[in-house]
C-alpha cells in the first residue's frame, strides 16, 4: 500500500534571519530604555507634588550660584520645575507612565518574539510621529536637529518592524499550507 505524500512547498523568500532577530532584540532594548526613562519621569513628578521634596530642592538650585550658567539653571529649575502646578505634575506622572508601560510591553514582547509586539510597535510608534514632528518643529538649533534624528530612527523602526511583521505573516501562511 502506497502512503500519500505532501507537497512540499518552498521554503519563505524570506526566513527569519539571525541578523533580523538581533535587530528585533536591539529595538526592544531601546523600547525598554524608553519605558525606564518615562518610568523616571513619572516618579519624579510624583516627587515634585510633595511639599518637603520641592523646598529642599529650591534650596538645592539656590545654592547653585556658583557661576552664570549654573544660576541659570538653579534658576529654572526653581521657577519652571518646582513651580510646577500640582495638576500637572499629575497629569505628567500618568502621561509618563502610562508611556512606561506601553514601552514595557513592547520591549518585553519584541525580546519574546512575539507578532503581536511587533504589531503594537508599529501602530504605536507610527501614532506618536507626528506628535514628535509638531514639538520638533517648535524647537530651534540644536534641539531641532536632535529631535529629527529622533523621529528620522522611528520612522526607520515602523518601516523595519512592519516588513518584519509582513514577512511573519506570510511565513506564518506558508507553514499553516505546509502544515495541509
Amino acid at each position: 500500500m502506497e502512503t500519500p505524500t505532501a507537497q512540499v512547498l518552498p521554503h519563505s523568500p524570506h526566513p527569519k534571519s539571525h541578523r533580523s532577530r538581533k535587530l528585533l532584540v536591539a529595538i526592544g532594548l531601546l523600547k525598554l530604555v524608553h519605558a525606564s526613562l518615562m518610568a523616571i519621569v513619572a516618579a519624579g513628578a510624583i516627587f515634585l507634588t510633595k511639599t518637603s521634596v520641592v523646598s529642599a530642592m529650591k534650596e538645592w538650585a539656590e545654592d547653585l550660584d556658583v557661576g552664570p550658567r549654573w544660576r541659570t539653571i538653579g534658576d529654572f529649575v526653581s521657577r519652571k520645575v518646582l513651580g510646577a502646578d500640582h495638576h500637572l505634575l499629575r497629569g505628567v506622572a500618568i502621561g509618563a507612565g502610562f508611556y512606561a508601560c506601553l514601552f514595557a510591553t513592547e520591549g518585553i514582547g519584541l525580546l519574546l518574539d512575539k507578532l503581536w509586539a511587533e504589531w503594537l510597535a508599529v501602530v504605536a510608534t507610527a501614532s506618536l510621529i507626528p506628535l514628535e514632528l509638531m514639538e520638533t518643529l517648535h524647537r530651534r538649533g540644536w534641539l531641532m536637529a536632535v529631535g529629527l534624528g529622533a523621529i528620522a530612527v522611528n520612522v526607520a523602526i515602523v518601516i523595519y518592524l512592519a516588513r518584519q511583521v509582513k514577512i511573519r505573516i506570510s511565513e506564518s501562511k506558508l507553514a499553516r499550507l505546509q502544515g495541509l
